[in-house]
């Protein structure tokens, strides 16, 4: 489930989990590292459940809504392919944080899927 605004805490995470949702999209602004390849990571739950969070890529999710991508599919399947697109960044695994938390909040461990 994407949820609006990608607007998510802990509490959210558990309630989706316990009605069944087995995932969410976050922002690359809510995640401390974003996973590579646009694998998803896992958020282990204060209640025992879990839930994959794919985060989505903040400057090409921009330039469709915004750009001219929607407009040209040949930039867009190039903008897709290039090793430079920001969920390749990174090789380390992710430790995301509920948007809106204060630095005493704890983080999130991830774990690739």
């Amino acid at each position: 489930m994407w949820l609006p605004e990608a607007a998510v805490d802990t509490e959210t995470l558990e309630v989706l989990a316990e009605d069944g949702i087995r995932f969410t999209v976050l922002g690359p602004d809510q995640v401390e590292t974003v996973p590579e390849g646009g694998l998803p990571g896992r958020v282990d739950l204060p209640g025992g459940r879990s839930m994959a969070v794919f985060v989505y890529d903040g400057p090409l999710s921009h330039d469709v809504a915004f750009g001219s991508l929607a407009e040209d599919a040949r930039a867009w399947v190039r903008r897709m392919a290039d090793p430079e697109t920001p969920a390749r960044w990174s090789a380390s695994p992710p430790t995301a944080r509920p948007s809106g938390t204060t630095s005493a909040s704890p983080t999130w461990p991830w774990a690739p899927s």
